[in-house]
């Protein structure tokens, strides 16, 4: 699968591009597209089923920009936080978030860092605290296993 640099410098044009994944190779592949294809965004909201792939892109991703220790899922933890260079990844999996006011601080404060890159699982369930300046990933699969992965530049 050959996987294109689709983000356009212009960050007023909203893009959206759609890849088929059919194996893990293919999710890993887009990941690392997204990873080097970043510029100024920091904030990257995935969504998905269970199963649909968003932990191996998260997983990619992470060890694409250099995070040299073992990515988990944060599904009760909340959020993990890796360093790589100067910079941290923190990786957010909102599923379990509850609508706390302390919980939706401490996210907002983690989306606002600089020096940051903020991937958010289950993002639909903190719309309101999302930045305008983001990248929405919408993972889906069918019967024969075969992921759709649409990507859209916001912002």
């Amino acid at each position: 699968m050959r996987v294109l640099y689709f983000f356009s410098e212009n960050s007023n044009v909203m893009m959206r591009k759609i890849f088929k994944s059919k194996f893990l190779e293919d999710t890993k592949k887009i990941a690392i597209s997204v990873a080097d294809s970043l510029g100024s965004y920091r904030v990257i909201c995935l969504y998905g089923e269970m199963g649909a792939g968003k932990t191996t892109f998260v997983k990619a991703f992470a060890k694409h920009l250099g995070v040299s220790s073992r990515v988990l899922s944060p599904t009760y933890t909340f959020v993990r936080r890796y360093e790589f260079g100067s910079k941290k990844l923190y990786h957010v999996d909102a599923y379990r978030i509850e609508d706390s006011q302390s919980d939706i601080e401490s996210l907002a404060e983690i989306i606002s860092q600089d020096n940051t890159i903020v991937l958010i699982e289950w993002a639909e369930k903190i719309q309101k605290i999302l930045p305008e300046e983001r990248i929405d990933i919408e993972f889906s699969y069918n019967r024969d296993n075969v992921r759709e992965i649409i990507i859209t530049k916001k912002g």
